[in-house]
């Protein structure tokens, strides 16, 4: 992906910083794929992690897919956790209300 410019503010980790989490060292998908489990939390909030991890990875896939298929030159990473945000909030939100987070 070079020659491809990401437009946003600094490179902290921002999803880690809205989900209050410690920084997280992932080498793999598979790292994050698994993250929750290595928490000491409730089990509601170790499921709303895992959803919220399976959304970032999905808006950073179609975020990529943008890139190679459609031949975008630069993405903003302003708008593209705008998106995690809102999608990991309505399908939390409606996960909720079919099963109750149990």
């Amino acid at each position: 992906m070079s020659g491809v410019r990401v437009r946003g503010r600094g490179r902290r980790p921002l999803v880690s910083t809205w989900c209050r989490l410690p920084p997280v060292f992932a080498f793999e998908a598979r790292d994050l794929l698994n993250l929750h489990r290595y928490l000491r939390d409730s089990r509601k909030w170790k499921k709303i992690l895992q959803l919220i991890t399976h959304t970032a990875i999905g808006c950073i896939w179609k975020y990529r897919n943008d890139l190679i298929f459609n031949k975008k030159k630069q993405i903003n990473l302003a708008r593209m956790l705008e998106e995690m945000e809102l999608s990991s909030f309505f399908w939390s939100r409606s996960l909720a209300k079919a099963t109750e987070l149990t």
